[in-house]
């Protein structure tokens, strides 16, 4: 285990954490030797569990979507095609697979003259009021 007191940035993973990450990697891929505390242990995964940040440090993805081109850690979709959406034969493999339609009509409104924009729950500016507890 590693603690680190420090300012959560990049560097902190890569250069602080490297060792932890080495680690698991060659457990991953050697196992562990034996020794008096007991027998050798075959090649096995390791997962390191970690907070978002962490998640978008260690994959370079991931953060604000106006501000990241690839906001999401998990997929490959962009800031740039945040609103849009792909029917038919365009969209992903894990939609195919799911045999997922997607609708033709977005429920998300993204226009930024909207007057309420930020009252209007299906807008992406719309702002959780900081009393109502359900929404939040």
């Amino acid at each position: 285990m590693i603690i680190a007191d420090a300012i959560d940035n990049k560097h902190l993973y890569e250069e602080v954490f490297k060792d932890y990450y080495d680690w698991g990697e060659k457990l991953r891929r050697e196992g562990l030797p034996e020794s008096y505390l007991g027998p050798k242990l075959m090649p096995f995964e390791v997962s390191h569990t970690t907070d978002m940040k962490a998640a978008w440090y260690l994959s370079n993805k991931g953060g604000g979507c106006k501000t990241k081109n690839f906001f999401c850690h998990l997929c490959s979709c962009t800031r740039n095609s945040l609103v849009s959406y792909s029917v038919g034969d365009s969209r992903c493999d894990r939609c195919k697979r799911r045999n997922r339609a997607i609708t033709s009509e977005s429920k998300l409104r993204y226009d930024h003259m909207q007057a309420n924009k930020k009252q209007y729950s299906s807008h992406i500016d719309f702002v959780v009021p900081a009393n109502d507890t359900v929404r939040q």
